[in-house]
């Protein structure tokens, strides 16, 4: 990838795979050209950028009033009912302090967070179950129930019961979650900013949010992708080698 990162979401779109081929500045790109499995990884992060990138640019057009007024006076009314009803709603308006300025500065990044939380999820989801195929000892409520024991009955994060699967199903232990910026950002930041958005927790997710760059959280998902592919295609090729899956998982 390249060392320049810009400062927002750019459109990678059809002809973005013409454009970056295997350099995109931020964005994940398969290595193997035979893994459907991670081909669909690309796509789906492309998709889900070129989406956020929309809602970015949405925003430069986003027109309000922030001194929105109902008309209240009764002679602009046919009854004093109809009257009453509009004074009502202009005392519901002024009670609100709405400020529309949060869109952009708040529901923007909270909500591309959240979703790239989500697609996270589903990439290790994907991976996991691929794994653990055919190894009943190897599911997600017994691998559940055993770091739940191991931590005093405490229930886990879903994150880090499936990197504990896909550690199991691969039979090694990936590191890919010990690098730095994976484990800030993927364990930590947006399963922190899911959570708070989910629970309405405003002032701690303002918090959260500073300092978050959505082209960086882009890059290390990427990141994440990119290592995860090199140790599973190192595992699904010695599938058909028993004596090389053996040597694989020794190390």
């Amino acid at each position: 990838m390249l060392n320049t990162l810009p400062e927002k979401l750019q459109l990678h779109g059809e002809e973005g795979y013409i454009k970056f081929h295997n350099d995109h500045p931020y964005l994940f790109r398969c290595g193997n050209l035979d893994s459907g499995l991670f081909h669909g990884f690309e796509r789906a992060l492309v998709e889900l950028n070129d989406f956020c990138f929309v809602l970015q640019e949405g925003l430069k057009h986003y027109s309000y009033h922030q001194k929105l007024e109902i008309d209240i006076d009764p002679v602009n009314f046919e009854t004093e009912e109809v009257a009453k009803e509009a004074e009502y709603f202009s005392d519901v308006l002024s009670s609100m302090d709405y400020d529309p300025t949060l869109v952009g500065k708040f529901y923007f990044p909270a909500s591309t967070l959240t979703l790239l939380y989500f697609q996270t999820i589903s990439f290790l989801k994907d991976i996991a179950s691929v794994v653990t195929r055919g190894k009943p000892d190897y599911t997600y409520k017994k691998i559940a129930k055993n770091l739940a024991q191991q931590n005093d009955g405490n229930s886990q994060p879903e994150i880090i019961i499936l990197i504990e699967l896909i550690e199991k199903g691969m039979g090694v232990k990936t590191h890919v979650f010990l690098d730095a910026e994976i484990k800030i950002l993927v364990r930590d930041r947006l399963k922190k900013v899911r959570n708070e958005y989910a629970h309405g927790d405003w002032k701690v997710l303002e918090k959260t949010l500073k300092g978050v760059n959505l082209v960086l959280a882009f890059k290390v998902v990427s990141k994440m992708l990119k290592q995860l592919e090199v140790l599973y295609l190192e595992w699904e090729g010695k599938q058909s080698s028993p004596e090389a899956l053996q040597k694989f998982i020794k190390g």
